[in-house]
């Protein structure tokens, strides 16, 4: 760029600068009032006082110019810092990746309350429906949510279970909602939250709000991909932390990882899933729970660290124990119930024990019903009129 020779080219190169200020996307900065007085602070330094001036004259317009240029120079300067401020990676961008991703890798990491160690698991989707959990351990599950069929494999024992059903399988089901909030973050608006350093990457975040549930996504400004999804999930009064990490979008999977028959060596059992209804599986699940708590209820339905505290997992010879995988999709039924049911249903434990049959603990009507489902102290399910339930919905 040629420098400026004359007071006209000065003015020239000053008023293009400002007049660029002035059309330049700042997302907050000066107003085109400030910008116009100091076109007009420019101009009026520009003028050079007549040769007869006195000095004190002279020195007065030469410091109105370079007060007017430092004033240039901090409006500039402001513009450029702005710009810098404002984020790099647009939201619509990073989470259309996720989006039209037709294979996806990622770590999944739940910190529970008062539970030291947390929970890891590597999830693998393949459309159309296909999914793959790897455990810490070695363990395996395989998931075709279209077929409804499901393969575990415990390496250490070298056993399998194949389970079949008429109804979506409840742990499936919960992992491929987390994939659809994912998918459906490109419909969402994603507030920036500042930048931070993961790994080698100055990634950018964005808070993200859906119901009760708030999460925080940092991406890559340069490849606009997911780097870390950080979610807070409510556990009764306290909450859970997960975290979703090592992303890999669209990678190259061996069909073989999707493979539904048990591995040669294996012991095999087959068993069919019960569909249960929302209420039934409640019921299954507070009869687990008051069976190991002496006959008291979890003060809240969705305390997932009670059921854990209750140790009733502990009372199954292993994963190929049939009474285990009752538990386990009754668990499961119940915590996807929960998670798409927010502010739908109700539960009221207090003073209620096991074997009060005229207690309602649990209450939720479905949709298009009239009645409420209920769930008594008994645990029997049944029916019950709006004026019945103990807590106003």
């Amino acid at each position: 760029m040629s420098r400026a020779t004359g007071p006209e080219d000065a003015k020239d190169v000053l008023t293009r600068a400002v007049d660029a200020l002035g059309e330049a996307a700042v997302p907050t900065g000066p107003s085109q009032e400030t910008l116009a007085r100091t076109l007009a602070a420019l101009k009026a330094a520009e003028s050079r006082p007549p040769a007869g001036l006195p000095l004190w004259r002279r020195s007065i317009s030469w410091t109105a110019r370079i007060a007017a240029g430092i004033l240039l120079a901090a409006l500039l300067f402001y513009a450029a810092e702005s710009r810098l401020l404002r984020p790099t990676l647009a939201f619509g961008e990073m989470a259309r990746t996720l989006h039209d991703a037709r294979t996806l890798t990622y770590l999944m990491t739940m910190q529970l309350p008062d539970v030291p160690k947390p929970v890891s698991v590597r999830l693998l989707f393949m459309e159309p429906g296909l999914i793959r959990f790897e455990g810490a351990e070695g363990q395996v599950i395989v998931c075709d949510t279209k077929a409804d069929i499901t393969l575990a494999l415990q390496p250490k024992t070298k056993t399998a279970v194949v389970t079949k059903g008429t109804e979506g399988d409840p742990l499936a089901g919960s992992v491929t909602g987390i994939l659809a909030r994912l998918r459906r973050l490109v419909e969402k608006g994603g507030v920036p939250v500042g930048r931070k350093r993961i790994g080698s990457v100055d990634a950018q975040g964005f808070r993200v709000v859906e119901r009760d549930r708030e999460s925080i996504v940092w991406g890559d400004p340069k490849t606009k991909q997911v780097l870390l999804v950080e979610i807070s999930v409510p556990l009764g009064s306290r909450e859970a932390r997960v975290t979703l990490s090592d992303f890999e979008i669209d990678p190259v999977l061996d069909e073989t990882l999707f493979r539904l028959e048990p591995p040669a060596g294996y012991t095999v059992r087959e068993l069919v899933k019960e569909n249960l209804s929302p209420e039934e599986a409640i019921a299954r699940l507070l009869r687990m729970y008051a069976e190991h708590s002496g006959g008291k209820f979890p003060a809240r339905l969705d305390d997932w660290s009670a059921y854990d505290a209750a140790h009733i997992d502990r009372h199954f010879k292993g994963p190929s124990d049939p009474e285990y995988a009752r538990f386990t999709w009754t668990f499961t039924r119940v915590f996807a119930f929960v998670d798409q049911s927010k502010g739908q249903f109700g539960y009221d434990a207090s003073g209620v024990k096991l074997g009060d049959a005229g207690k309602i603990l649990f209450w939720y009507r479905p949709g298009g019903a009239t009645d409420y489902r209920v769930v008594y102290g008994d645990l029997r399910v049944g029916d019950a009129k709006e004026d019945q339930l103990p807590k106003k919905p």
